[in-house]
């Protein structure tokens, strides 16, 4: 069986058993004909609009899954059922940028469910608990074997399965499904109220009390604050009496500070010059992505010779012939900001990374160790793969989210589906990054030093990468 038929059986095989995974009682909403309408749309606005539908699955195997897909739709469901067969059809696309989101209905429905009262982490093919809200803390560090019956293995890979994540990477899927775990049980097994956790090591079950999604994150804030996103762009410090810099960028948004994140970068190359640091830990762990713009600025502050970033960016055409069914997005790329290709497709005209770019100064030219794991995406990807085209840094953590050579992102057109009131992000221009092609299609960066965190070092607050990174780091600084 070659490989792309065997994603397709295991794409049908996962839609048969999320259609079984429904709540007993839930009382059907939708009617097949509602629901074959819904997508439908769906199938053709990504036919349409989506600029890498077949980067990685060819058109006759995307085909295939849906068609699979919508075989399904067969008998009346819920809202909440039909997204669970949607969703898994819409991530055979593998693209990070592209998931059905709730809305709605359906928002209110995961709003007000109670969910598992736990955080967990995926290591090493198992389930971890993280934190413990029920039981203050008693369970963290234990192996879930079965939820409600239901084995781990199972969730896991169904959770997977649906999460989006581009090309062949499944460290950001991974990621994605264990950070959203309790939500995932709602959303694709239906699970909320109780739950009877069985765990590995002693086979004990135990019973836990669901809580709202509200309520779960405010006693995160409270208990965990080391738990929370932050808000900030960046953060610089330095050790070894200034010969080791460390700048670590959470995100590349700018928004929520007072200076651009271009002036805040160049305060901090100018401040990692004066100290005359010889290396420079970058870490990119669990940043996401954001401004296009910002990622190459950071790039540009470590080369000292223009060079290229972009190869191009393209769209599959101008405007979109559903956009009275898009909430955000609808006029889709405007025909004056593209030019026809000869392969049928559309450049985009203009972009601050496209052409020759130019160095930026205050450069740093010493040695660059960047830290990366499966939160490392989309803009933070470019880079990653820049510096690892460029063999400009060494890598050390787990392969990065993002794909090598580009992803589909941009500008978004959100469709709203008409019947069950889902919502799905489109992204619209292809990107292709202007580096080698030797690396394998579909993958991310991989670390030159292969480390991940186990559960005892996520609660003991230890950070193996990070001191594996400061060991490099202090032998080129001396």
């Amino acid at each position: 069986m070659s490989a792309h038929r065997a994603f397709f059986m295991r794409c049908l095989l996962l839609s048969v058993a999320l259609c079984g995974a429904a709540h007993a009682g839930a009382a059907p909403a939708l009617s097949v004909q509602q629901m074959r309408e819904d997508f439908q749309l769906t199938r053709r606005a990504l036919e349409e609009a989506h600029g890498g539908i077949y980067r990685y699955t060819p058109k006759k195997e995307m085909d295939r899954v849906f068609d699979a897909a919508a075989a399904r739709l067969d008998h009346p469901m819920s809202a909440m059922e039909f997204q669970r067969v949607l969703s898994t059809a819409v991530a055979a696309v593998r693209c990070g940028h592209t998931a059905v989101q709730l809305a709605g209905e359906t928002m209110a429905q995961l709003d007000q469910a109670l969910l598992l009262p736990l955080d967990v982490k995926v290591i090493g093919g198992r389930i971890y608990i993280l934190r413990d809200f029920e039981t203050d803390g008693k369970l963290a560090g234990r192996t879930i074997a079965a939820i409600n019956g239901v084995p781990a293995a199972t969730l896991l890979e169904t959770l997977v399965a649906a999460s989006p994540g581009d090309g062949f990477i499944q460290t950001g899927r991974i990621r994605r499904a264990g950070r959203t775990f309790k939500e995932g049980l709602f959303r694709y097994f239906g699970m909320s109220g109780s739950f009877a956790v069985t765990l590995a090591d002693s086979a004990s079950k135990v019973e836990l009390h669901g809580q709202t999604l509200a309520a779960l994150k405010e006693l995160s804030a409270k208990r965990y604050p080391q738990d929370q996103r932050n808000p900030h762009f960046m953060e610089l410090s330095f050790l070894d009496d200034g010969r080791i810099a460390r700048l670590t960028i959470f995100n590349f948004i700018d928004s929520e500070e007072e200076d651009d994140g271009g002036t805040l970068l160049k305060q901090a190359f100018e401040k990692i010059a004066a100290k005359g640091s010889k290396a420079l830990i970058l870490d990119l762990r669990n940043n996401g992505g954001g401004e296009d713009a910002l990622g190459k600025m950071v790039y540009a502050h470590l080369v000292d010779k223009p060079f290229d970033y972009y190869q191009s960016l393209t769209a599959q055409r101008p405007g979109l012939s559903f956009a009275a069914n898009v909430v955000e997005g609808g006029a889709g790329v405007t025909a004056g900001s593209l030019e026809a290709r000869a392969d049928g497709l559309y450049d985009l005209r203009s972009h601050p990374n496209l052409g020759l770019q130019q160095p930026r100064k205050p450069a740093f030219g010493g040695k660059v160790i960047a830290l990366i794991n499966g939160g490392s995406f989309s803009t933070t990807a470019e880079l990653l793969t820049q510096l690892h085209d460029k063999k400009r840094a060494v890598f050390v953590g787990e392969e990065s989210a993002g794909a090598y050579h580009g992803n589909t992102s941009g500008r978004d057109a959100v469709l709203a589906l008409p019947n069950s009131g889902l919502h799905v992000g489109i992204p619209l221009i292809t990107y292709t990054l202007a580096v080698g092609s030797e690396h394998a299609v579909g993958r991310g960066v991989m670390p030159d030093f292969v480390i991940e965190s186990g559960i005892d070092d996520y609660l003991a607050g230890r950070d193996p990468q990070l001191e594996k990174a400061l060991m490099l780091a202090a032998s080129s600084a001396k």
